[in-house]
């Protein structure tokens, strides 16, 4: 599986394990992070999420470190755990 970035053909490439499963927290990747423009894009996600009889890892709620952070995690179809998320960051910081 290929993901890539339109405008700048930025990308990640994902191939099964050499045994054929994904093991959560084993060598690889831990999870893959996407984050939303809007806090009501997180509830979306998770909602087609339910629909799909998904593997929910956590619902959506904020962050206890982090101000203004609001994600869930769901684990795809090979167990990589997935993190949709919106984050109110401080416009004058960058």
């Amino acid at each position: 599986m290929y993901l890539q970035e339109p405008t700048t053909r930025t990308g990640l490439g994902l191939r099964p394990a050499d045994e054929g499963e994904y093991r959560y927290y084993s060598v690889g990747i831990e999870h893959l992070a996407f984050e939303v423009d809007e806090r009501d894009e997180v509830d979306a996600a998770y909602s087609r999420c339910l629909a799909r009889d998904a593997n929910i890892h956590f619902p959506p709620e904020n962050d206890r470190d982090i101000e203004d952070y609001y994600a869930f995690f769901v684990f795809d179809p090979d167990g990589i755990r997935v993190e949709v998320l919106w984050w109110q960051r401080d416009e004058t910081v960058g």
